[in-house]
């Protein structure tokens, strides 16, 4: 399992996501992480999409900006997922 912390930007997710497929990552082996501020992101190669890599629908990427824009249920809270996919949340103190 690979954990990369970015900053909680859509940009930030791109990045990030670009460069772990370049280096051939498995999806399911990535445990994302938003980095709390003032802390640095894990260190991404930036550019461009490489010529022959993966693509996808522009509705995914309109609906990934989106949710890069909402609001986590967890931020600032410590998170813990029920079975059923629901989130209990604690106050960090």
């Amino acid at each position: 399992m690979k954990t990369v912390e970015i900053v909680p930007t859509f940009e930030g997710w791109q990045s990030s996501a670009r460069a772990l497929l370049r280096e051939g990552v498995a999806p399911s082996e990535v445990r994302w992480r938003e980095t709390a501020s003032g802390e640095a992101a894990t260190p991404t190669a930036l550019g461009a999409a490489t010529p022959g890599a993966a693509r996808v629908p522009r509705q995914f990427l309109d609906l990934a900006r989106q949710a890069a824009g909402a609001p986590t249920p967890c931020a600032g809270k410590r998170c813990t997922k029920r079975s059923g996919g629901s989130f209990t949340t604690t106050a960090i103190s």
